[in-house]
């Protein structure tokens, strides 16, 4: 819900559902943004920025280093250099740094059930069988809208 990503199903339970699309694009932006939001990066970057800047004029408390942080974020995404920043806080951060440490967070456990796999670990194998669906690893690895790391 902070985060503003659309909500596919909601459970019974509560739980809720969104697309991996929605999280994962931001690990190649520059490829997946327009796809995904139907704005190119620049124009994604640009507006949070803008609207960091409303608040920072509304008053809102660390918004200069939000700012900081939009610029250091979009350098590291596109692999550029800059420089290491410390808050002091872990969660002064933009949305789009926060869905980036989401996504590398589904990237990892993508990653270890590479692992739990290799080699056809077939205890392994039928323990994830029951999680993921052939359709869903199909409708993953075909999505384009997916970074090649997700892929």
């Amino acid at each position: 819900d902070l985060l503003g990503l659309p909500i596919l199903q909601t459970t019974s339970g509560g739980r809720k559902w969104i697309s991996l699309v929605q999280v994962a694009w931001v690990l190649q932006p520059e490829r997946c943004c327009q796809a995904v939001t139907g704005k190119t990066w620049t124009e994604v970057h640009r507006a949070e920025l803008e609207e960091l800047k409303h608040k920072a004029a509304e008053g809102m408390q660390r918004t200069n280093s939000m700012i900081a942080a939009a610029d250091w974020s979009h350098n590291s995404i596109l692999g550029k250099v800059h420089h290491a920043r410390d808050s002091g806080d872990p969660f002064d951060v933009t949305r789009i740094e926060l869905l980036r440490i989401l996504a590398k967070f589904f990237q990892a456990q993508l990653q270890l059930i590479g692992a739990l796999t290799k080699d056809r670990q077939m205890n392994s194998i039928m323990a994830l069988q029951n999680e993921y669906s052939f359709s869903v690893c199909l409708s993953g690895a075909a999505d384009p809208r997916l970074p090649c790391s997700i892929r």
